[in-house]
């Protein structure tokens, strides 16, 4: 969105508003801080802000639509400005005292432009995080860093980089094979299909291996599935290997 301003020195100008999300995330690993951020994705968990490098995920505490979330964010962080954490070495973060957080969300919801869709959007990301869970066959038994890495290795699919039309093979019955509709991501979609039905390359891992007589309660899809006489997991590591110091992780 566009809006134009009159100024005495510059005559009309135009001022780009940018729309996206204000949040408010907390770690459970240091609660007397929390990051007040914006992101422009659509999808907030894209914003990538858990991972391997914290030792928990954030939970979010506050989420705001914003018309102009340049804007609304500048004027959190002055307005709570004295809150700020700053480094031993004196540099500025967008962390502050979480003492001061329930005020901040109120003062952002009464920004202009600004609508509060906290629990829409966690339920979003609640359902999101499920079907990424189960594509990425996690157990409710699984260590953190079992569930990181499963985790990790499905955020990687897209980039296989697996052709629309490709033929995937069942390793364990090279007459069952599938077909790549849709490509490949980390999202837990239904992007595969076989015999006129579409699944997600997990819940057709699971399937066949139901009918093989194992009765596993989740399947990894990438595990089962090969691709020009080789494994999905193998060609995702092969890529990792040769690229080198590449980032292929989440």
């Amino acid at each position: 969105m566009w809006v134009q301003i009159k100024g005495k020195a510059y005559g009309k100008r135009k001022i780009k508003m940018t729309k996206g999300i204000l949040y408010f995330a907390q770690n459970p690993a240091f609660q007397h801080l929390t990051k007040i951020g914006k992101t422009t994705k659509s999808d907030i968990k894209s914003r990538g802000l858990s991972g391997s490098n914290v030792p928990e995920d954030f939970k979010y505490l506050a989420l705001l639509d914003c018309e102009d979330v340049d804007w609304a964010e500048k004027k959190v962080h002055e307005q709570f400005g004295k809150f700020r954490h700053e480094t031993e070495t004196g540099r500025s973060t967008e962390f502050y005292w979480s003492g001061c957080i329930e005020s901040a969300v109120k003062y952002a919801k009464d920004l202009k432009g600004v609508s509060d869709q906290t629990k829409e959007t966690v339920k979003k990301i609640q359902k999101k995080e499920k079907e990424v869970e189960r594509e990425a066959g996690v157990l409710d038994t699984d260590s953190k860093e079992e569930r990181d890495e499963k985790i990790r290795v499905i955020n990687a699919m897209d980039r296989l980089n697996i052709p629309i039309g490709a033929e995937l093979v069942f390793v364990k019955d090279a007459t069952k094979k599938c077909k790549v509709v849709k490509p490949l991501s980390n999202n837990g979609s239904k992007r595969i299909e076989y015999k006129g039905e579409i699944y997600s390359l997990s819940q057709l891992a699971q399937q066949f291996l139901k009918e093989a007589g194992y009765n596993w309660p989740s399947a990894r899809g990438i595990m089962w599935f090969s691709y020009n006489g080789e494994l999905l997991l193998d060609k995702l590591n092969r890529l990792e290997s040769e690229c080198g110091g590449c980032d292929y992780k989440a």
